[in-house]
Parts: structure tokens; sequence; C-alpha cells
């Protein structure tokens, strides 16, 4: 009887651990993040990222900021009538449990502007302020290694 019992309590506490691993909310996090630059002359460069939401409530980017640049922006690229064309995105939200990809030739970060020299660097950091649904506010950073407009980021 009292290894039967055991047992049962063993699976209970095995099933609220699994439960407790399951419904965990994870702080938003960045991977895979880079930083392409633009061939000599030109004063923007695009960042490409995975952006991860491990809560229960939409997350909403606010503001970016990148000390070697004035100005960080979401813009998407899209094809209209043939053509490729590049407009800021307002509002970019991130599921419950989701990610979104910042890719070439889709949405991407174009930091504008330059304070530094970019290319004087072997990383640089990225900062994003997220907006839950509730008003809460997170920041996420991350390194960015820098690289040439050669290895197409």
């Amino acid at each position: 009887m009292p290894f039967m019992m055991t047992k049962h309590w063993i699976h209970a506490g095995l099933a609220l651990l699994l439960l407790a691993a399951c419904s965990r909310e994870t702080a938003p996090h960045i991977s895979d993040a880079r930083i392409v630059l633009p061939p000599p002359g030109m004063q923007m460069a695009a960042a490409y990222m995975e952006l991860h939401n491990g809560s229960h409530q939409h997350l909403t980017i606010g503001n970016i900021s990148c000390p070697a640049f004035s100005m960080v922006e979401v813009h998407e690229t899209r094809v209209v009538d043939g053509m490729s064309r590049m407009r800021e995105v307002e509002n970019l939200s991130i599921p419950p449990g989701g990610s979104v990809k910042l890719v070439p030739g889709g949405m991407h970060l174009m930091l504008m502007g330059y304070r530094k020299d970019p290319s004087q660097f072997k990383n640089l950091p990225i900062t994003i302020d997220l907006i839950a649904e509730d008003g809460t506010e997170s920041i996420v950073e991350v390194s960015a290694p820098v690289l040439s407009s050669a290895s197409d980021g």
C-alpha cells in the first residue's frame, strides 16, 4: 500500500511540474540578429533577426535604437506592379507564444543616419522596447554582428 501511494504522489508531482512548464511565460528575446552595411557612400543599413514572444499577450514594437544610427524603423519590402517598394511598418505585433522574422526582402529594420561609422565595429547593440496589451513594457537588447553588404546578410 505505501508503494502505491508514493507512486501516485510521484505521478501527481510530475503532472504539476509539466503543467507549470507549459504555462510558464518566458521573457521576450531576439535570435539570429545581424546588421548588414550598404555599399560605401550610403548612410543606412539593414538589420535582420527573429523576435520571440514567450508571453501570453500580444507584444507591439515601440522604440528601437542603435547607438551608431540616429533613427531605426521597421520597414517592409513588397513588390507592387513589378517594382520592389519599401515602406515603414508602424505597428508590428508579435503574437503570444509566437515569433516574427525580419529578413532580407521582407520586414526588416532600417538603420538610418550614421552617428558613428558602423564599419568600425564588430558588433553593435540594438535595443527594442516591447509593449504588452496590458501596457507593461519590456526592453530587449541584442549585440548584433556587423557584416558588409558583400556577405548579403
